[in-house]
């Protein structure tokens, strides 16, 4: 009996003492706290300023990312291939433009062209052997989606006004009277154009960006007629000739 009641006397022991161990240990434990509190709140909220704060990186493909810049410009030459009323062409054409918060681009463009390109230029045209050569430029306005990205979109608009003409293999006159004194050579036409597009474009390094589009052309309605000098060849132009799609290749230089 003596033995039992020892051997409860030694279990409350180790109990209560397990115990003010584990209250030691608490309270030892919220006074650290206590003595804390507010300390990792103040010392993180600097950091996530200072990255908040941070520039964003623009990542390229080759070389180390850069710090972006407010803004930038660049200037560009542009190389494509579409379908002028149902034949081959090349286009060829510039930009330049003035990148704003590295979001949207605004500037100005040219593009030339001329179709047919496997026609023999030293022989007159003829109602099914002709190109349609011109130009047009304007405005463009080019929103940017993620340009930090080394790959991006970007979806430039075109707005401008161009000529038209049918390539003679000798000069025309502009305003050629037929015998008749009642049909105008009219061998040129203006129009206006407004050409959407989307670009997929790469940072190849710091200063340089290669773009891969495809645009779509709508032209004002063409009044491109053509009478030779003998006024025994005449033929017009279907007024949506130069309306379709377009595909080419941008290499753009400048700070972005």
């Amino acid at each position: 009996m003596m033995n039992f009641k020892l051997k409860l006397i030694n279990m409350k022991t180790h109990f209560l003492s397990v115990v003010m161990a584990f209250l030691f240990i608490s309270l030892s434990a919220i006074s650290q706290e206590q003595q804390s509190i507010g300390k990792p709140i103040k010392a993180a909220e600097p950091e996530r300023d200072t990255i908040r704060q941070s520039p964003s990186k623009m990542r390229t493909l080759f070389g180390k990312s850069n710090e972006k810049t407010a803004f930038g410009g660049y200037i560009a030459g542009t190389t494509g291939y579409a379908q002028i009323n149902g034949e081959d062409a090349i286009l060829m054409g510039g930009r330049i433009g003035l990148v704003i918060d590295h979001h949207f681009t605004i500037g100005f463009a040219g593009t030339s062209f001329v179709s047919n390109i496997h026609s023999d230029f030293d022989t007159d045209p003829t109602p099914t052997n002709y190109s349609i050569a011109g130009g047009y430029g304007g405005l463009f306005f080019e929103p940017i989606i993620a340009p930090n990205s080394p790959v991006h979109i970007a979806f430039p608009v075109f707005l401008g006004v161009g000529g038209a003409a049918i390539p003679e293999a000798h000069h025309h006159s502009d305003h050629y009277y037929d015998e008749d004194h009642d049909l105008k050579n009219y061998t040129r036409t203006p129009f206006f154009v407004i050409e959407p597009g989307i670009e997929l474009e790469l940072n190849l390094v710091k200063f340089i960006r290669l773009g891969f589009n495809a645009t779509y052309r709508q032209t004002s309605d063409l009044n491109l007629r053509y009478v030779s000098t003998d006024g025994l060849t005449r033929f017009k132009a279907p007024k949506d000739a130069l309306t379709g799609f377009s595909g080419g290749v941008t290499l753009k230089f400048g700070w972005f």
